[in-house]
């Protein structure tokens, strides 16, 4: 009967149910007779369902744990992902007003500069016209 019981409590070939066996009997040989063996057997089997049962819920319980921070750590990346969008949308916008400025800069300084030239063009016409008049009106005066 002891023989069978490994396959009977569905641990046949584990080696902690037979170390687990091989105390419990150790301890309880003294109080075993032919009417308690049959009980004690029947018990062992209970307590290795009851152990195997134990570490399966612990082991649920673990893969509970670790989905749960695998799903946090995900919301965190996600999160993170976003903060990093909206950061570089920001540098983007604050680039583009930025060029815009520059430019919007850049064009007044040319109309600027062109109507410099031309009043300075239209400066150096007018002198032009003066020192021509004053030529005219001095070769008139020494024409006799």
């Amino acid at each position: 009967m002891a023989h069978e019981l490994p396959a009977r409590c569905d641990a046949a070939g584990s080696k902690g149910f037979l170390n687990g066996f091989q105390s419990a009997l150790a301890k309880a040989s003294p109080l075993l007779n032919a009417n308690a063996a049959p009980g004690f057997l029947r018990l062992v089997c209970l307590s290795w369902t009851q152990s195997i049962q134990h570490q399966q819920r612990l082991a649920a319980q673990v893969e509970i744990a670790r989905r749960n921070a695998v799903m946090k750590q995900n919301a965190l990346d996600v999160r993170t992902q976003e903060e990093a969008a909206v950061a570089r949308v920001r540098r983007d916008s604050a680039l583009l007003v930025l060029a815009g400025v520059v430019g919007t800069f850049l064009i007044v300084a040319l109309v600027l500069a062109f109507l410099a030239i031309e009043h300075h063009t239209r400066t150096l016409g007018i002198m032009v016209e003066k020192l021509a008049e004053r030529e005219t009106m001095a070769q008139r005066v020494l024409q006799p």
